[in-house]
């Protein structure tokens, strides 16, 4: 009997391991975490125009002659253009992106009202401009192969103006005004950073391996390949992966040719038939999987910025059609420059072709001052100077699970927090405090049973802790703790039954 229970154990521990041994490729011998991309580069322009409108008529009426209408329409217009690329070489990496966003809004309403003693209409109507520009790009330019320096300028800029008319017969103020609104923002920043290491995109190679594994079991194509041939093959998808086409299907087309044509210059193709190209073809759409990657980096340096917000706002006021309107304006002014010191460390490591580890760590100190002018004609003018040096610090530790090519489950852990004091210029006794905490644990996924039973997942729970000390503006000290649980989940079971 005891014989038996140990042959049984034996062939389920065997069984279990040619499982394990199939499913991470094994047989291959070639570690994902050891490629290397080829020299390539992606970009892309879009343009996305949207156009939306509404319109509502109401009418209410009642047997004492009690009447109300309604007209209220609606019109929004919103057109982007976005360019993006990325670009790889030995001694590059980096990616770019610059986007154009306007937005039109106009909007009217009517409303008219009859009683038996009172008559009234209000009429308003509003319309909103606003255009906003975006550039940031991320620059690694390497002298060797460990040592780069990194750049990473950042700009956004919002500019808007709206206006809005409130007219009532008869007149009732303050409802009867004008209002004309613009404002300006500006957001600048630039790191500068010194490093070593370098990290690698490694999902067409992952894709490469599942090609190969699937048309082997096929029989389609030799078995064990080399590692240079497994190179070669990834290096080519690569290439062709980032390369532009203007349409899907004849893109689809013409990337399963060109990967048919590559194993069969490579002398690796058996023999081709329907099943090869169906495998192809869904290892190709389907197998492309999430980005994964590989290496460690390490760098320092520092990141000046500076903001600027300005709104002004006019207002007329009629009061009585005999009397002129009232005009007030107002601004308000805001700047902020900072200057912060950093330091990040990041580790992405394919332990196979079946899990991923990374980890993230980021500490930095920031010196930042915020100078606010409020200015209107009504009350006295206000401004204030404020120093809000703060220390940061932020954690992640992501443990992902590939079991095929459609299933992904991402364990995410994050930690950080934040100190910052806050005391008006020139000041050293007088100040605020605050000190926070954040920690979280996420597990989301997209697992793949069967064609038919698939499960998309999202639990997990955000936490938040914080210490606030008030010295200004009190007669004595106070003090606040919050403390903040944010449960989340989303889970959708999809069963298809034909």
């Amino acid at each position: 009997m005891k014989k038996n229970y140990l042959s049984i154990k034996s062939s389920v521990l065997l069984a279990l391991f040619f499982i394990f041994a199939i499913q991470v490729y094994a047989q291959q011998n070639y570690n994902i975490a050891d490629f290397v991309n080829p020299n390539y580069r992606y970009h892309s322009l879009d343009f996305t125009l949207n156009l939306n409108s509404s319109n509502s008529l109401g009418r209410y009426e009642s047997d004492n002659s009690d009447l109300f209408k309604s007209n209220y329409s609606n019109l929004n217009l919103n057109l982007n253009a976005a360019y993006y690329q990325i670009k790889n070489t030995v001694r590059y990496q980096g990616t770019q992106y610059i986007s154009v966003y306007t937005q039109g809004t106009l909007n009217n309403n009517l409303n008219e009202l009859t009683l038996q003693t009172v008559y009234y209409d209000a009429h308003s109507k509003y319309r909103n401009i606003n255009l906003q520009l975006n550039y940031s790009s991320s620059n690694r330019f390497y002298k060797t192969k460990k040592q780069f320096l990194e750049i990473i300028p950042a700009v956004n800029l919002n500019f808007q103006n709206s206006r809005t008319i409130n007219d009532m017969t008869p007149v009732n103020y303050p409802l009867n005004s004008k209002t004309i609104g613009n404002s300006n923002y500006l957001n600048f920043g630039l790191s500068v950073m010194l490093g070593v290491g370098r990290i690698e995109n490694i999902e067409n190679a992952r894709l490469a391996l599942y090609i190969i594994n699937d048309l082997q079991k096929r029989g389609n194509i030799k078995k064990n390949l080399s590692n240079d041939q497994v190179k070669q093959l990834a290096d080519f998808i690569t290439i062709l992966r980032n390369k532009r086409f203007f349409d899907s299907r004849l893109q689809n087309i013409a990337q399963i040719t060109a990967v048919d044509s590559l194993l069969t210059a490579m002398g690796i193709r058996e023999h081709a038939n329907a099943g090869y190209f169906m495998i192809l073809n869904d290892d190709w759409n389907y197998a492309n999987g999430p980005v994964r990657q590989s290496g460690q980096r390490f760098a320092f340096g520092l990141t000046p910025g500076y903001s600027y917000d300005l709104s002004k706002s006019t207002r007329e006021t009629v009061v009585n059609p005999s009397s002129p309107a009232t005009l007030t304006t107002s601004s308000e002014k805001t700047d902020l420059t900072s200057l912060e010191f950093s330091a990040y460390y990041y580790i992405e490591k394919p332990v196979n072709l079946t899990w991923q580890h990374s980890t993230r760590i980021r500490v930095g100190y920031q010196l930042r001052k915020q100078e606010y002018k409020y200015l209107t004609d009504q009350v006295q003018n206000y401004k204030n100077s404020l120093n809000y040096p703060n220390l940061n610090f932020a954690l992640e530790r992501i443990y992902g699970y590939y079991p095929n090519s459609r299933t992904n489950l991402i364990l995410d852990l994050k930690s950080g927090g934040l100190y910052v004091t806050e005391k008006p210029d020139g000041s050293v006794d007088v100040k605020n405090k605050e000190f926070s905490l954040f920690a979280s644990v996420f597990l989301r996924g997209n697992y793949y049973f069967s064609p038919r039973l698939r499960l998309n997942l999202n639990v997990g729970v955000n936490y938040n802790y914080q210490h606030f000390e008030n010295n200004m503006g009190t007669p004595q000290q106070t003090a606040e703790y919050t403390h903040l649980w944010s449960p989340e989940l989303s889970l959708n079971l999809r069963y298809s039954i034909f």
